[in-house]
């Protein structure tokens, strides 16, 4: 009965062990998670102008007065777009293939941006989407062992309760024992 005990308050210990290392693996699933969802929070809200900073910027290059207006231009869309927009390839050509080549400008990077970040989402989005399904494994295995480690103590608490009466019985049987076999060693003596 001893070894029995012994047995399960080492099974109760290793469950608690494995409790404790699956939460910490939890945890840090969790903060996984939490700088996942901040990095798609910056992959979505990249620098860009404000208005009101766009117009401070527009005055200062008015103020500066540059004579050629695709200096000025190109000056902008550098800043807007944080690249390099050479004021050549702001001349004026055809006019139907002006805009085409406005967009195709490798100083245009809006759209290379907006794929880049597209990618990145959808990468961030299935990395999410894994910690989830990694999470609510992890969740899962903890509520097994929590109730495996119940199920262990209630059996615990119930040899507990089998062997303290066992030992309350021995107690009994044997003090009355000795008082059965004190007589006889008189009777023996006389």
């Amino acid at each position: 009965m001893e070894e029995t005990i012994e047995l399960l308050c080492e099974q109760v210990e290793s469950f608690k062990q494995l409790l404790y290392h699956k939460e910490l693996e939890l945890q840090e699933i969790l903060q996984e998670l939490h700088q996942t969802n901040e990095d798609l929070f910056t992959a979505l809200n990249s620098p860009c102008l404000t208005l009101d900073e766009a117009k401070e910027l527009v005055k200062e290059i008015l103020v500066s007065k540059k004579p050629i207006i695709g200096e000025t231009l190109a000056t902008v869309l550098n800043t807007i777009y944080n690249s390099t927009v050479e004021p050549q390839e702001l001349e004026h050509k055809e006019k139907s293939n002006s805009p085409k080549l406005l967009l195709s400008a490798p100083g245009n990077c809006m759209e290379t941006k907006y794929l880049a970040y597209q990618t990145h989402i959808t990468a961030v989005r299935k990395q999410a989407s894994e910690i989830r399904v990694k999470s609510q494994m992890v969740r899962k295995q903890s509520s097994e062992i929590r109730a495996k480690s119940r199920e262990l103590q209630a059996q615990f608490m119930e040899l507990g309760t089998t062997f303290i009466g066992s030992q309350a019985s021995f107690m009994l049987r044997e003090h009355n024992f000795r008082h059965t076999q004190k007589p006889k060693a008189m009777d023996l003596a006389d």
